[in-house]
């Protein structure tokens, strides 16, 4: 829905460009005035403007683009707008193969990882899938652990709602995050929350988890929440930088 379109462009402008301008610095430290970063990039054909601020901030290679979108019609949308650009189509977290998305490995590694959740079904607000989309996060980490990625910017963003029960446990036993040991800050012994502060701290901590389960270690990140305009809803987007 458009409601989120003055959202995304402030988490683009505050959270999303400064993260990756500060990760360009870390994996690109000689190259000064053009970072040419690689970025796979969930997103729709109503509002990417991610791919021209990326480029007029010389964050991104034009013609280094991998983006995903929701349907056949969205994808015709964004290979007319955009040039160089290889546009792949589906509904990414229910992919067969999203745990394991070999279909992918001929375009990673990438530098930039922005998993935006919230683009993918404008048409309904509802609250994002978060066992499933945290599962397709794995899938895309452990791709760039077995493409030899030494770092990148990740990137997640989905949508928050005060209703509705979210199953910690169940997630790490998916995810395989049981056996890493408990971690400061996750409800180890909860078995559903439901509170929005909750479900954000434990969302948080899920993505660190993920991404030291492949050894990426967290070098810098953040976190934005956002009101969605005429909702009981919130969008919610983390910002990370990860590294060997």
């Amino acid at each position: 829905m458009r409601c989120l379109n003055p959202l995304k462009d402030h988490l683009l402008e505050n959270l999303w460009c400064p993260m990756c301008m500060e990760g360009g610095k870390v994996f690109y430290p000689r190259l000064r005035k053009n970072k040419k970063m690689k970025i796979f990039t969930l997103t729709n054909d109503v509002n990417f403007r991610e791919i021209p601020f990326f480029i007029d901030n010389k964050l991104i290679q034009e013609e280094e683009h991998l983006v995903w979108t929701s349907t056949s019609l969205k994808k015709i949308r964004l290979e007319t707008e955009l040039s160089d650009v290889r546009v792949l189509q589906g509904l990414f977290k229910e992919e067969e193969h999203s745990r394991n998305p070999h279909f992918l490995e001929e375009y990673f590694p990438k530098d930039i990882l922005n998993l935006d959740f919230s683009s993918q079904n404008q048409e309904s607000l509802c609250e994002g899938e978060i066992k499933k989309e945290l599962e397709s996060m794995d899938g895309i980490i452990g791709l760039e652990d077995r493409k030899g990625a030494n770092g990148f910017v990740l990137i997640y963003t989905t949508i928050l709602e005060e209703a509705g029960d979210l199953n910690v446990n169940e997630i790490k036993i998916s995810l395989g995050l049981n056996e890493l040991g408990q971690e400061e800050n996750v409800e180890e012994s909860v078995q559903t929350i439901s509170t929005l502060e909750d479900k954000k701290r434990n969302i948080y901590n899920l993505m660190k988890r993920i991404c030291k389960k492949y050894n990426y270690n967290e070098l810098k990140i953040n976190d934005v929440l956002l009101n969605i305009p005429q909702e009981n809803k919130k969008l919610y987007s983390i910002a990370g930088i990860f590294k060997k």
